[in-house]
């Protein structure tokens, strides 16, 4: 079930439960096993209290959990672990507590170079071409990323028959790939973006204050005293932009760089700490 499409609880609602297959499997004296995969969680647009993942935690409560097999995705940035941590307790409650480790949390790993093969196969190109040709432009941080690899790499390639010489080069167009993607994906939502030109001069600052700085993540909200030397606080980094570049820091630009921390160039790893999706770069 694709969830996408949903614009308000109700209609979350009756997309999930809304299937004969789920009315026939939630009947008091079915024994039926029902295989759940809610897709695109991070595209659904029902905002406001609750959201997309406090339905969800809130319609768990009525379902026979023990005869279903559920799977959730979401784009990594806007997983919200406390769903995670809500159904664990719930079949918890009901399978008991040797069942608690039974809500598993998987991130795709990158691609491989089989699956690039099989890409630039179905994009009409020779494989071992293309793949030299990733490798003689020191592209492969970009290939095994599939949005990087089909909406830059792939598309540079058949373009202009190769790729960029220079690295610097390759890593914008992949930058604005990758931004450019988030934004559609807002854009169908009917909100509107900041531009990728804007987004990209806040990340670029930021890069270079981790980098001088010897910070490892940005963090968006109070930071512990444990992680206060390795993590910069968004606000803390807004400070700095003012200082050092005369940027506005109205809470405008400050929820322009939220936009961009939930963006593919970061990952969320937990507690409101965001690392850059390739660091090496």
């Amino acid at each position: 079930v694709s969830l996408a499409s949903a614009d308000t609880m109700t209609d979350l609602i009756h997309l999930i439960e809304g299937e004969p297959a789920f009315a026939e499997w939630r009947r008091p004296n079915s024994e039926h096993c029902l295989y759940l995969l809610l897709d695109s969680l991070d595209e659904c647009r029902v905002h406001g209290a609750p959201d997309a993942a406090g339905v969800i935690a809130g319609r768990i409560d009525h379902w026979p959990v023990e005869r279903l097999r559920l799977r959730l995705v979401c784009r990594s940035s806007e997983w919200t672990p406390w769903l995670a941590g809500r159904l664990r307790q719930r079949y918890t409650q009901i399978l008991g507590a040797a069942e608690s480790d039974a809500v598993p949390v998987y991130r795709l790993a990158m691609l491989r170079e089989v699956d690039v093969r099989i890409a630039a196969a179905a994009n009409a190109m020779d494989p071992a071409v293309f793949l030299a040709e990733v490798h003689r432009a020191q592209a492969w941080t970009w290939a095994g990323l599939p949005v990087a690899l089909l909406s830059v790499l792939i598309v540079v390639f058949r373009q202009n028959g190769g790729l960029p010489d220079d690295p610097r080069e390759l890593f914008e167009l992949a930058c604005r790939a990758l931004l450019q993607e988030w934004n559609e994906e807002y854009l169908r939502r009917g909100l509107v973006p900041p531009p990728v030109d804007r987004q990209l001069e806040w990340v670029s600052w930021a890069a270079a204050l981790m980098l001088l700085g010897g910070y490892e993540a940005l963090r968006d909200g109070p930071t512990g005293a444990d992680l206060i030397r390795s993590v910069l606080e968004l606000e803390s980094l807004c400070g700095r932009l003012e200082r050092l570049v005369g940027a506005d820091t109205s809470p405008a630009i400050v929820e322009d760089l939220r936009w961009v921390l939930r963006s593919a160039l970061f990952k969320d790893t937990g507690g409101g700490r965001f690392d850059f999706i390739f660091p090496e770069v």
